[in-house]
C-alpha cells in the first residue's frame, strides 16, 4: 500500500474478484507518521455522489495499482454514507467498524 496519501488518492478500489468499487478521494491515518490509513474515504456512482468509509487493516494493493478490499462490492455500497467534507468522529468510526464487523469477508 503506498505510503503518503498522495498515492492513493484517485486510486481505484476492487474487491477480491476484482469488481470495481469506487475511487479514493482521502486516506485517513492514525497520525501524521503513519504508514498505512486506518480507513479510506470512497466515491461511489458515475457522478461521485455517494461516499463512504473502508478500513484497510486487510487490505492491499495489486499489480495495477488497485486497493483491494476483503468485502464485496455490495457491502461497501451499502456501508454507512458519510458526508464530504469528512468529519471522523467517535460515533462514525464506532458505525463504520460495526457494519464491517458484521458483514463477511470475501
Amino acid at each position: 500500500m503506498a505510503g503518503a496519501e498522495g498515492g492513493l488518492i484517485g486510486c481505484h478500489v476492487v474487491d477480491s474478484a476484482g469488481e470495481r468499487i469506487g475511487r479514493i478521494a482521502e486516506a485517513i491515518y492514525a497520525t501524521p507518521e503513519a504508514a498505512t490509513p486506518l480507513y479510506v474515504h470512497i466515491e461511489l456512482g458515475l457522478l461521485h455522489s455517494r461516499h463512504v468509509l473502508v478500513p484497510t487493516a486487510a487490505a492491499r494493493t495489486d499489480d495495477d495499482g488497485d486497493l483491494v478490499v476483503p468485502y464485496s462490492r455490495d457491502a461497501v455500497r451499502n456501508s454507512p454514507r458519510v458526508s464530504t467534507p469528512l468529519e471522523l468522529t467517535a460515533a462514525l468510526e464506532a458505525e463504520v467498524a460495526a457494519y464491517y464487523t458484521s458483514t463477511a469477508v470475501s
